[in-house]
């Protein structure tokens, strides 16, 4: 989708080769890519849910602005975007460490993998419909703003690390 938003939003880029387009999406890429060693060091320091909600609420308006930013001004709406996407790839790597006991973690993680691999492949078509319908990818990013306003909602719900303490002393007596 990036290199095709891209394209179609920043005037520079939409006579450019696909090398020139590839360059951009590659450098948003490779700098949101950080905010993986940025939240990777907050877990360590505070709870899953003092991190988890904060970054699924902040998705919201960055996929929001990536959906209407026009221009230059694309590129750091798309970094902040992929910042609060990837930075999102540790917490749930946390989750899994604390809470699928490890005999049975590595078939946890395959299971994982192909149920993104088959989300992944599913997406593709809505994705085309919904860049079809407007020639553009702005009711695509409302659609996924309103997935993540959604998921944010639900993130609500984790248990505070004192419940966590709980359960855990519960668990082993």
């Amino acid at each position: 989708v990036m290199p095709k938003l891209f394209e179609q939003e920043i005037p520079a880029l939409s006579t450019a080769g696909t090398f020139e387009i590839g360059i951009a999406v590659c450098a948003v890429f490779s700098a949101a890519a950080f905010a993986q060693m940025v939240v990777g060091g907050l877990m360590d320091k505070k709870s899953i849910r003092e991190v988890l909600v904060p970054l699924a609420a902040l998705q919201v308006p960055f996929l929001l602005l990536a959906g209407y930013a026009q221009g230059w001004a694309l590129l750091p709406a798309a970094f902040a975007m992929m910042f609060f996407v990837f930075g999102m790839v540790p917490v749930g790597e946390v989750m899994v460490a604390r809470f699928v006991d490890d005999r049975i973690r590595a078939r946890f993680n395959a299971f994982r993998f192909a149920v993104n691999c088959g989300v992944g492949a599913t997406a593709v078509p809505p994705v085309a419909l919904l860049d079809g319908l407007e020639q553009n990818f702005t009711l695509l990013f409302i659609v996924l703003g309103a997935g993540s306003f959604a998921a944010a909602l639900v993130t609500l719900w984790f248990p505070r690390q004192e419940r966590l303490n709980e359960a855990a002393l519960v668990a082993a007596e």
